[in-house]
């Protein structure tokens, strides 16, 4: 069981704003950040210096959060520096996503370069998910439904992009929550009538609650998708390829498969800090990402 992890971020203002909201989750659930470190993307000696803190550290369970473009040379990095070896376990949030592993192809191309998916494997990613549940698969009806054609093929122009599809061709995994976006902001413009001021429109989006597309969908106080009304997918990078292996929502993770460790079927031990020769305890994870203050244990 893990309660002490460190935290790696590329230099992003989506990645400080994430990782701002994982430090606050962090203190409430209890778990101690003993490490937290960003680097550039473009630079080898700033993903060697913030891999380092890493290594230093001693955790053996990192949080990433980066994009898929900077997850390849971060994770080199980490490597070379043993940071990515038996023993570790890294979850990332939705920035390192299943569509990264394109950068295999590449990859094999180069001599003696590693790719993604070895990697990613034995690594998890937890990302905004409302495929599976009751209001995703009406919205997804209603999509095939309309003209009679099957998914993938509509005649709308802004769907005509076939690398938006994968095969078998789906709606993207965002439309869900692309069009709940736009019904929410036309109900609150809406119920705020004119002149729709700004504080007028604001409080009516954080008053709402609707049955969208991605199911229940309401508003914290900060205007952040409540907790209660979130879902998420689990995925475990396995040696066979990317898989789901659980979903994540308000009554907690469900797992569907077995994760695929670094180490085979163990997770990896929390990380055993000294302070004196005194080793601090080893208890649960509890994994808040964002706003979500979503939980993922792991046993």
């Amino acid at each position: 069981a893990w309660r002490h992890v460190a935290v790696i971020a590329e230099q992003s203002l989506w990645a400080e704003s994430f990782v701002s909201s994982f430090l606050e989750s962090a203190r409430r659930e209890n778990v101690t950040v003993i490490a937290s470190s960003t680097f550039d993307a473009a630079s080898p000696a700033s993903r060697a210096l913030a891999v380092r803190e890493l290594t230093d550290s001693g955790a053996s369970v990192v949080i990433g959060v980066m994009g898929d473009a900077a997850a390849g040379p971060l994770l080199r990095s980490a490597r070379d520096c043993g940071a990515l070896g038996a023993g570790t376990a890294w979850l990332f949030a939705d920035g390192v996503s299943p569509a990264a592993l394109s950068e295999q192809a590449v990859a094999q191309q180069l001599v003696g370069i590693t790719p993604l998916s070895e990697l990613l494997r034995g690594s998890l990613s937890l990302a905004a998910s409302a495929e599976g549940s009751e209001s995703h698969g009406r919205f997804l009806r209603a999509w095939q439904a309309e003209g009679a054609q099957p998914t993938g093929a509509c005649r709308n122009p802004l769907f005509d992009e076939p690398a938006a599809f994968a095969a078998p061709p789906l709606l993207p995994a965002v439309a869900a929550y692309l069009y709940d976006a736009v019904i929410s902001l036309a109900v609150a413009l809406a119920r705020a009538g004119p002149p729709h001021s700004g504080t007028a429109v604001l409080r009516e989006l954080l008053a709402l609650r609707l049955d969208g597309a991605s199911g229940l969908v309401e508003f914290d106080h900060l205007g952040d998708r409540a907790e209660h009304s979130s879902s998420f997918r689990l995925t475990n990078f396995q040696q066979s390829g990317p898989a789901s292996v659980g979903r994540l929502g308000s009554g907690g993770l469900h797992l569907s498969r077995p994760i695929e460790w670094r180490d085979g079927n163990l997770p990896p031990r929390d990380a055993r800090l000294s302070a004196g020769g005194d080793v601090v305890r080893r208890t649960l994870l509890r994994l808040s990402l964002g706003r979500g203050g979503s939980e993922a244990g792991a046993e």
